[in-house]
C-alpha cells in the first residue's frame, strides 16, 4: 500500500469519527406542534392537592405558544393579550447568583452567575465578568418569553396564559437557615390564583421553586386541563447563555444549545433537527437545557414525582437579530408537564421543583443528586462518555497538584502517551521496519513494474514473489496503523473535555490569557481576505510544524516528491481549519506531537540497528 493511500485512509477515518461525534446543529426552521391525541404514560406524583391528590406524568408539547394569549370573554377563543409595561425587577443576590425577578409574571428576567471562581478572570459582554444564562439577544420587551413560565388551560374552555403577564405581589423574607425566600402571589385569572415561592441559598446553584394553584371558584377545576390530556406546564428557555461578541462563534453558548430529559435510568437528547418538535413520553426525573459550559434544569425531587418534556424551536417574535441569524441557532424552549390536575372547590394544588442553574462541573452537579451528572456528555456513546469522565477527573487531579491548567493539560497528555506506549511503540517499530525493508527491495519492484507495465496479473504475481523471497508481509503497513487507531477515541475524548471544560475559561498559561480561547499573541494591522483573520495565533502554527516533524520522522524512506507533498497537505489543512481552536486543545496537541516525534526518532534508531547491524 502506497504512502498516499495510507494517508488518505487515515484522513477518511479521522473525519468520519469527527462527524459521528460532532453534535448536529439544527436548522433554522419554525417549530411544529406535537402530534395530537398522544397519550402519556402516567405515574403518581408527590404533588399535593387540598381536598384531592394530583398526579405527575410524562409527555411532551410545543413551546409556550399560548403564553401571550388571553381568553375571549364572548366565545372562549384565545386572543392576543395587550402589551403591558414591565413590572418591577426584584434583585436577588447570593454569592453565586445575581438574579432579577419581574413582578409581572414572577419570572426571572436575568440570571447571572457571579461566583468569583468563574468570573474573576472572565470578561463578559457587559465587561463585569458576570455570566448571563438568560439570552439577552432576543426581543427585549414585556412580551418576550422567559424561563419558568407556566402553560396550561382547561379543555376547550378557559386559558390561564395571563398568569405570565399579570402583576404579582412579591415579598422578600429571610429564613432561619439564612436562605432568601421570595413569595409572589398573582392576581386572579379565571378564578385561579398562582403562588410562586423561590428559595435561594447563599452558596447553592440549586433554587427551590414551589408552585401553588389556588382554585377561587365555586366549582372544582376540571381534571382534563388540556385537549391532549396534559396538566400543568413549566418552561425552560428560550435558549441558555448570552452571545459574547468577544468570543468566536464556535465558543458561543447560544449556537451550541442542547436539550436533555432523564428518567431514573436513561438520558435522552432533546435537540431538534429540521425545525421539528421532539417529544419524549416518559416518566422523567429532570429536564435540562445546556450549552458547552453551563446548564439550566428543572429537577423533580420526590421519590415518585415525574416530569415530562418537549423541546421546540422558539417562535417568530423571539427571532435572533438579523446580524446573528446567520451564525446562531434559534433558541430552544423545553416544557415539563404534569398529569392533568383536579383542584376541588377552594382547594390548592402544590407542585415542588428544584431549579439548577450553573456550570457543568462534576462536583457541583453531583450535589444536585438524582443522577443529574448524567447531563455531562449525555449525547455521547456510553463507553465514550465514561472515557471523557475519567479524563476529566484526571485533569482535575493534575490541576490540584500543579495549580495551573496549562501544566495539568501537559501532564494529562504525558499520562495518556505513557499508557499508550506499548501499542504505539509496536506500530512505530513495525512501520519503520517495513519502510526500511521496502527500501531494500525497491529496485526489484521498479524493475518488475517496468517489465510488466501492461500485464497487471503478471506484475502482481512477480511482486508477491519478491515479498515472499525477502520475508515481507505486504499487509505490514496496515498492521502498523492499527495500533495507532486505538489513540483516536482517546484523542477525541481529550478534545471534548478540553472544549467544554468550564475551568479553562480565564485560565492562563505562558503568554496565553485564556485556555478556552485562541492564544491571540497579537492583533494584525489588517484582516486577511477570505479567511477573516485579524489576530496572530501562534499555537496553530506550532501544531502544524510539529505535525510535519512527526510525519517526516515516520516516513524516513520516502523519496517520491508526490508522496512527500502528501506529508505537508494534512498539517496545512489542519492549520486553516483549526486556526481559531481553543488554546488548551493546541497545548495538548503540540505536547502529544513532541512526544510522538521523540518516540519515533528513538524507534527509528532501534530498528536501524536491527535491520543494519554494525559489523563485528
Amino acid at each position: 500500500m502506497k504512502q498516499e493511500q495510507r494517508v488518505l485512509i487515515f484522513m477518511v477515518i479521522v473525519f468520519a469519527v469527527m462527524w459521528m461525534m460532532m453534535p448536529q446543529t439544527p436548522r433554522k426552521n419554525g417549530s411544529k406542534t406535537p402530534r395530537p391525541g398522544a397519550t402519556p404514560a402516567l405515574m403518581s406524583g408527590d404533588a399535593t392537592t387540598t381536598g384531592s391528590k394530583a398526579q405527575m406524568a410524562a409527555t411532551s408539547a410545543s413551546p409556550a405558544s399560548a403564553s401571550r394569549t388571553a381568553p375571549d370573554e364572548e366565545g372562549g377563543r384565545e386572543v392576543e393579550a395587550e402589551a403591558e409595561a414591565p413590572g418591577e425587577i426584584i434583585p436577588i443576590r447570593t454569592r453565586v447568583f445575581d438574579i432579577g425577578i419581574d413582578t409581572r409574571g414572577a419570572r426571572p428576567r436575568h440570571w447571572a452567575i457571579i461566583a468569583p471562581e468563574y468570573t474573576a478572570k472572565q470578561a463578559g459582554p457587559d465587561g463585569n465578568g458576570a455570566i448571563e444564562l438568560i439570552p439577552q439577544i432576543v426581543r427585549q420587551d414585556a412580551q418576550r418569553d422567559l424561563p419558568l413560565e407556566v402553560t396550561f388551560k382547561e379543555k376547550e374552555t378557559r386559558s390561564f396564559a395571563r398568569l405570565n403577564s399579570v402583576l404579582y405581589d412579591c415579598r422578600l423574607t429571610t429564613a432561619t437557615d439564612g436562605a432568601t425566600v421570595l413569595r409572589c402571589v398573582s392576581q386572579p385569572v379565571n378564578d385561579l390564583r398562582l403562588i410562586k415561592t423561590y428559595t435561594f441559598r447563599p452558596d447553592s446553584y440549586v433554587v427551590g421553586l414551589e408552585i401553588q394553584l389556588e382554585n377561587l371558584s365555586e366549582s372544582p377545576l376540571p381534571r382534563a386541563i388540556r385537549e391532549d390530556k396534559l396538566g400543568f406546564g413549566l418552561t425552560l428557555g428560550p435558549g441558555i447563555g448570552q452571545y459574547d461578541p468577544a468570543r468566536s462563534n464556535r465558543t458561543s453558548g447560544v449556537s451550541y444549545t442542547h436539550g436533555a430529559v432523564a428518567s431514573d435510568k436513561e438520558v435522552f437528547d432533546l435537540s431538534p433537527g429540521g425545525g421539528k418538535t421532539l417529544e419524549r413520553y416518559l416518566q422523567a426525573r429532570w429536564i435540562a437545557l445546556k450549552n458547552k459550559s453551563f446548564a439550566m434544569a428543572v429537577v423533580s425531587p420526590g421519590e415518585t414525582t415525574r416530569l415530562s418534556a418537549a423541546v421546540a424551536l422558539q417562535r417568530t417574535r423571539n427571532e435572533l437579530p438579523r446580524d446573528l441569524a446567520k451564525t446562531q441557532s434559534p433558541p430552544y424552549t423545553i416544557i415539563a408537564y404534569t398529569a392533568p390536575l383536579e383542584i376541588p372547590t377552594s382547594g390548592v394544588a402544590s407542585l415542588n421543583y428544584q431549579v439548577f442553574a450553573g456550570p457543568m462541573k462534576r462536583t457541583i452537579m453531583d450535589g444536585v443528586g438524582y443522577g443529574f451528572h448524567r447531563v455531562l456528555f449525555h449525547n455521547s456513546w456510553g463507553w465514550f462518555r465514561w472515557l471523557c469522565l475519567a479524563m476529566m477527573s484526571a485533569l482535575d487531579w493534575f490541576h490540584q497538584w500543579s495549580h495551573n491548567y496549562g501544566i495539568a493539560i501537559i501532564l494529562l497528555t504525558v499520562l495518556v502517551r505513557i499508557l499508550m506506549y506499548p501499542p504505539t511503540h509496536y506500530g512505530f517499530k513495525l512501520n519503520a521496519k517495513t519502510q526500511m525493508e521496502m527500501a531494500k527491495i525497491k529496485p526489484e519492484l521498479t524493475a518488475i513494474n517496468e517489465k510488466y507495465k501492461d500485464d497487471f496479473q503478471a506484475r502482481n504475481k512477480a511482486t508477491m514473489e519478491v515479498y515472499k523471497k525477502h520475508g515481507i508481509n505486504p499487509m505490514a503497513p496496515l498492521r502498523g496503523c492499527l495500533p495507532m487507531l486505538i489513540q483516536i477515541p482517546i484523542f477525541f475524548a481529550l478534545y471534548k473535555i478540553l472544549d467544554v471544560s468550564i475551568d479553562l475559561r480565564g485560565a492562563s498559561f505562558l503568554w496565553i490569557h485564556d485556555l478556552s480561547m485562541p492564544d491571540r499573541l497579537f492583533m494584525l494591522p489588517f484582516t486577511i481576505p477570505l479567511l477573516g483573520w485579524n489576530e496572530f495565533n501562534l499555537l496553530p502554527i506550532l501544531m502544524a510544524l510539529t505535525t510535519v516533524l512527526t510525519q517526516l520522522l515516520s516516513t524516513t524512506q520516502i523519496n517520491d516528491p508526490n508522496q512527500k507533498m502528501m506529508l505537508y497537505m494534512m498539517p496545512i489543512m489542519l492549520l486553516f481549519m483549526l486556526y481559531n481552536l481553543s488554546s488548551g486543545l493546541f497545548v495538548y496537541w503540540i505536547t502529544s506531537n513532541i512526544w510522538q516525534a521523540a518516540q519515533q526518532a528513538i524507534t527509528n534508531r532501534i530498528v536501524k540497528r536491527e535491520v543494519h547491524p554494525a559489523p563485528a
